[in-house]
């Protein structure tokens, strides 16, 4: 089975980024698409429904797929900067520095993506699908 999940990277003016507790493991917010909605949709709606902030978003930042187990799991990464805070939210979140994710109980994906969306990457007219995979 195809899942399709749209994340957001929200960063601070301190460089730090926005984390959520998705049951003891530290993860970029977001979650799966639901039937009818669109990705863009589904990142805003889950941002909004785990840390309760209204976010704009600014650009994909990556896409990239995971299989696991019997599914695949086909990410999208937008980044997006923070509106105002509506609520308190339905997860617990923190900010992190880059380097304090690397020794949380994280997906290894987070930091690995984190790590590599750091780094200056090739303008869009040179690799229009920047598509990564993590096994």
């Amino acid at each position: 089975m195809v899942v399709v999940v749209a994340t957001v990277i929200l960063r601070d003016n301190r460089g730090r980024t926005l984390l959520v507790n998705d049951n003891g493991v530290w993860a970029i917010p977001g979650g799966k698409v639901e039937k009818g909605e669109r990705v863009i949709e589904a990142a805003e709606r889950e941002i909004k429904e785990e840390t309760g902030y209204l976010i704009e978003i600014d650009s994909l930042a990556r896409v990239y797929e995971l299989k696991k187990e019997e599914d695949y799991h086909l990410f999208f990464v937008f980044k997006a900067k923070i509106v105002k805070r509506l609520t308190e939210g339905t997860k617990e979140h923190k900010w992190f520095k880059i380097d304090e994710i690397r020794h949380l109980n994280a997906y290894p994906e987070t930091y690995l993506l984190l790590k590599e969306l750091e780094k200056k990457t090739p303008k869009c007219a040179e690799y229009p699908l920047n598509i990564h995979f993590y096994f």
